[in-house]
């Protein structure tokens, strides 16, 4: 069992068409963008007023965008090898950091290292985006 500790939401949007989503996604949210992150400032994140933050925005190079989860385990190579058995297949990986999957419904993940202590809080909050459809297909 892959015992995930954290989950981080990526809003993956074409480079082309990243600061207008970004801007978008601050204004529905009303969080402020963090400095952008990233060998070519591709990444931001969506800074709540109280507790951790957990949307972030990832501008892309290859395909239309959309979303994509990280999910943060204490065993990124142990999650790995459960999430293959389980049926996914690795696409990629960034040192021994991340590995990027993609699960049999075709929905790329990534499992990322868990770093300690988080907290969501949703108390006073006026907007928030804590839910995400996937549309998984039958097969």
């Amino acid at each position: 069992m892959i015992d995930v500790r954290w989950l981080w939401l990526f809003l993956d949007t074409p480079r082309a068409e990243a600061p207008g989503s970004w801007a978008f996604w601050s204004r529905v949210t009303g969080w402020p963008l963090s400095p952008t992150l990233g060998d070519d400032h591709e990444f931001a994140t969506l800074v709540p007023p109280r507790g951790d933050p957990w949307p972030k925005l990832q501008a892309v190079t290859d395909g239309p965008g959309g979303i994509h989860l990280d999910l943060d385990v204490d065993d990124v190579a142990a999650a790995a090898v459960e999430a293959e058995r389980l049926g996914a297949t690795r696409i990629g990986a960034i040192g021994d950091e991340v590995v990027i999957l993609r699960s049999p419904g075709g929905l790329t993940f990534c499992l990322t290292h868990w770093h300690g202590d988080a907290e969501q809080v949703r108390d006073g909050a006026v907007e928030i985006v804590d839910q995400v459809c996937l549309d998984c297909p039958d097969d």
